[in-house]
Parts: C-alpha cells; structure tokens; sequence
C-alpha cells in the first residue's frame, strides 16, 4: 500500500515505530491543497496538521510503501476509526505526483483530519518532528522555509543531513 506523509509521520523514525515495515518510495507532491492547522490530536496534545482543497497550492510530503497488515495501527495514530459513521479523521485516496514527474499521478492514501473552526496551536515539539522530516528527505528548500515560518519562536536549528 502507498501512503502519502505530510505531517509528523515524514519523521522516519517516528514512521518506522508506527509500521516498521514502511520502506521510502518517493517525495511528492499534493497539488491543489494547502496545508492548515486542522485540529486537536489526542496523541500530540496540540494542533496537528491536515490539508484542504485551495487551488493555487501545494503540499510536499513522502509516500511510504507500508504493509496491509499495519494498516489498523496508522489507523490508531492517525485518529482514525472506519467504524466511526462520523469519523473525525478520513482515510481516503488521493492523486499525488511523483518528484519530477509532473505527468502521471500516483493513486495513494492519506489522511485527511476535519477542520475545526478554532483549532489549537502546534506545538514545537510537533512542528518539528515535521520539519524533521522534511530535512531528513530533502523535501524543496522554500516548502522547508514554509514550515520554519510556522514555529513559534522562529527557524529551527540547523540540521545535518545523513544519507
């Protein structure tokens, strides 16, 4: 299964703790969404991060190759429950487009959390573990500046890359 990540779980230690056995496919892009503070998260104790249509946007992220088998504990974290007849996370497919192939969409999943009217803050913890995340990947330096833009207290540390 293909999962796209643009939030906490591009951190690839966190991910692999969550479904260890995810291998990376690819960075990609979710064109025509914009990336927003979308809600409460029970396991972060802060705003988390969701996407909404907006024409003229786009949100980077990585898309994992994961296990039918660990599908249930993404699911859990993501707050996710198919049970819910109104659920307040939706798993659902989405077209994303591979790094450099502009052409030909890719079918994955994603999350995608409801927007509440007031969400609270991100927490820094949070923020960078999505950060975090974008370094480790190489995700494009101004979606990068994007994010720093997001932190409280301005950017945040520079980071080592390694392999």
């Amino acid at each position: 299964m293909l999962y796209f990540a643009y939030g906490s779980n591009m951190d690839w230690n966190l991910m692999r703790r969550k479904c260890p056995s995810s291998r990376f496919f690819c960075r990609a892009l979710l064109d025509r969404y914009k990336l927003v503070v979308a809600r409460q998260s029970s396991l972060w104790k802060c705003g988390v991060f969701g996407v909404i249509p907006e024409e003229k946007s786009q949100v980077w992220g990585v898309i994992y190759e994961i296990s039918p088998f660990e599908l249930g504990k993404l699911d859990v974290s993501e707050e996710y429950d198919p049970l819910n007849p109104t659920p307040s996370c939706q798993r659902k497919e989405c077209l994303v487009y591979k790094e450099g192939d502009n052409n030909y969409p890719l079918t994955v999943f994603s999350y995608f959390p409801e927007v509440s009217p007031n969400p609270p803050p991100l927490s820094i913890e949070y923020i960078n573990k999505v950060i975090s995340g974008a370094h480790y990947w190489h995700l494009p330096k101004n979606y990068i500046a994007s994010l720093n833009r997001l932190l409280p207290q301005g950017p945040s540390p520079s980071r080592e890359q390694k392999g």
